[in-house]
C-alpha cells in the first residue's frame, strides 16, 4: 500500500490492521499524527514501513519490533517469494517512474524519520533481525545507542542524525559488515569514535554536530588521562601524621 505525499491528516486507521497480507506500507510526506499502533505488530507480512515525513508523536513502541517479516529470515524469504497481484510504480525525486513487480525488489525497513518522536530508543530493536533500513533521524529520541543494534546483521543503512542521543556509540556496531551508510551527526554524543571494519570507511559528517566525539575521522583527538581513582602511595598516611602532629602540639600529650 503507497500513498504517499497525500496530505492525509488523522491518525493511522485500526482497519489497517484486517489487512493480514499487506506487506509495504508507504504513509510518508503527509499530516499524520498520533502514535505510532502497537497494533502493526499484528501484520504478519510487513517488512516495509514507511511513515516518514508526518506529525508522528510517543515513542517507538516495543510491539513494532516484534514484526515477523522484519524478525525473521525464515518469515520474510516467504514472503519475497511471491509476486505482487499489481505492479508498484515509485516516483523518486528527479527521476522517471520505477516500476516494482515483487516483495524482492524492496529492502526490509523502518523508515520514521522527520517526526516529533522522542524517549529511548527500545533495546528490543535488536530482535529486528532481516531488516536493511533503519532511519529514526530527526526526531527527539533521547538516551543512549542500544548496542543490541548489533544484533542487525543484514543492516545497511543506519541513520540516527539529528536526534538528542548521547553516551557513546557502541563499539559492538562494527560488526555489522554490510553497513554502507551509518549517521549520528547532531545528537549529543561523546568518547571515541569507534574504528575498524566498516567505520574506517565513514567521513566526518557521520558524526558532525557532536562536539565531544573524538578520534578518527573528527579533528579532535582523545586525550589520555591518568586514572584519578586513587592518590599517590604514601598520601593518605602523610595527611593523617600531619593532622596527629597538630593534635599533639595541641593537648600536649601523646596519641596512641
Amino acid at each position: 500500500m503507497e500513498i504517499a505525499d497525500c496530505w492525509l491528516f488523522g491518525q493511522i486507521p485500526i482497519w489497517l490492521m484486517s489487512l493480514t497480507n499487506l506487506e509495504l506500507i508507504d504513509l510518508s510526506e503527509n499530516n499524520i499524527n498520533g502514535k505510532i499502533p502497537g497494533w502493526l505488530q499484528y501484520l504478519p507480512n510487513l517488512f516495509y514501513l514507511d511513515l516518514g515525513d508526518n506529525l508522528l508523536s510517543g515513542g517507538l513502541p516495543v510491539e513494532l519490533t516484534r514484526l515477523p517479516a522484519l524478525a525473521s529470515h525464515q518469515v520474510l524469504d516467504q514472503v519475497k517469494n511471491d509476486n505482487f497481484e499489481l505492479p508498484v510504480f515509485l516516483v523518486p525525486l528527479n527521476a522517471s517512474n520505477w516500476q516494482y513487480n515483487c516483495p524482492a525488489s524492496f529492502r526490509p525497513t523502518l523508515n520514521l524519520s522527520y517526526n516529533n518522536l522522542s524517549g529511548d530508543i527500545p533495546v528490543e530493536i535488536g530482535n529486528m533481525k532481516s531488516i536493511q533500513v533503519l532511519d529514526l533521524s530527526n526526531n527527539y529520541f533521547s538516551g543512549t545507542i542500544p548496542s543490541s543494534i548489533s544484533n542487525l546483521t543484514n543492516l545497511e543503512i543506519l541513520e540516527l542524525s539529528h536526534n538528542l542521543l548521547s553516551g557513546e556509540i557502541p563499539t559492538s556496531l562494527t560488526i555489522l559488515n554490510f553497513l554502507s551508510d551509518f549517521n549520528v551527526s547532531y545528537n549529543n554524543l561523546q568518547g571515541s569514535v569507534p574504528t575498524g571494519r566498516q567505520f574506517n570507511t565513514f567521513s566526518n559528517q557521520s558524526y558532525e554536530g557532536n562536539p565531544r566525539l573524538c578520534g578518527p575521522p573528527m579533528q579532535k583527538s582523545c586525550s589520555k588521562r591518568s586514572d584519578p581513582s586513587s592518590p599517590p602511595s604514601g598520601h593518605k598516611k602523610g595527611l593523617c601524621w600531619i593532622i596527629l602532629t597538630w593534635v599533639v602540639g595541641l593537648t600536649g600529650s601523646e596519641v596512641f
